[in-house]
């Protein structure tokens, strides 16, 4: 893992099949709470091919969107929020944006201890969620109007995101999940952000960051913070139903992974996104 003083990064892992990253706080390490020593959280991809889990959460079943892209642990229904003992709502509201720029209030909470598949999980910071958010990419695309899993639930922790077999895996450490960093994995320096995990990737020699994004359904790039003129593709080749009149897509590479060579092509969206510091979303089911 790389850790700078005052900055976080990550070691993530990367396989055609699955990704692990190691999420560091800057708090003091706690004396570990005795719980089940890998959690696993099996899910399914919906119809925009976000990883849907159902999941029991102090003894209750709640389905959720992981989504490595939200920064708090949870994003919970009103009605869900009244169900879990010790939960204390904070004042104030949580002021956020999504793509579009439209900004959303919503109530902050902390729960200060929470069991998940048996994991106990502690300090856990959440805000409530009540209406759809996002920016539609095709005509027939449905904004998401779910309960969230964010970043902030794997602090301090492991985690492996299988997509074949389909599960996350949570545990204190990536030995306990069974992973050889040398046996065909890539070590990245990430960092940690509060848009979430950012990559370095690159363009005719032009550097940018992309937030590594389980809750996009596509890899996305803001056209305007383009260093140079990119070499258009088509949309195909990011997702074979976006083939609507005026889309485009530009490839890039992964930087940071040494003699490897990988590329990732995203759509190219006009617009200026103020409220977004980094240049895009990588979509990393694939």
């Amino acid at each position: 893992m790389y850790f700078l003083l005052n900055k976080c990064f990550i070691a993530f892992g990367l396989l055609s099949t699955a990704i692990v990253f190691i999420v560091p706080c800057n708090a003091q390490q706690k004396q570990p709470i005795t719980s089940e020593a890998v959690m696993h959280m099996p899910f399914k991809l919906d119809s925009a091919s976000v990883p849907m889990t159902t999941v029991e959460i102090n003894g209750q079943r709640q389905t959720f969107m992981i989504d490595t892209g939200a920064s708090f642990a949870l994003y919970l229904f009103k009605d869900v929020m009244t169900q879990l003992s010790g939960l204390v709502l904070n004042t104030g509201k949580q002021r956020t944006t999504d793509l579009t720029g439209k900004v959303f209030l919503n109530d902050k909470f902390q729960i200060p201890r929470l069991s998940i598949n048996g994991m106990i999980f502690e300090d856990i910071k959440g805000m409530s969620i009540s209406s759809p958010r996002g920016m539609p990419l095709t005509p027939d695309s449905n904004l998401p109007n779910t309960m969230m899993i964010g970043l902030g639930l794997f602090k301090e922790k492991a985690v492996l995101i299988d997509y074949k077999n389909q599960r996350l895996s949570v545990a204190d450490n990536t030995q306990a999940l069974g992973i050889n960093m040398t046996d065909g994995w890539i070590s990245l320096p990430l960092q940690v952000t509060q848009e979430g995990i950012t990559v370095n990737v690159s363009q005719n020699s032009k550097e940018y960051n992309m937030v590594l994004d389980t809750g996009a359904s596509v890899s996305v790039f803001w056209k305007e913070r383009l260093k140079s003129p990119a070499i258009d593709i088509s949309c195909r080749a990011v997702m074979a139903e976006m083939d609507h009149e005026g889309c485009v897509s530009s490839e890039f590479r992964l930087n940071g992974i040494g003699p490897k060579d990988i590329k990732l092509n995203a759509v190219l969206l006009d617009g200026t996104f103020p409220q977004m510091d980094t240049d895009g979303y990588r979509w990393i089911n694939r």
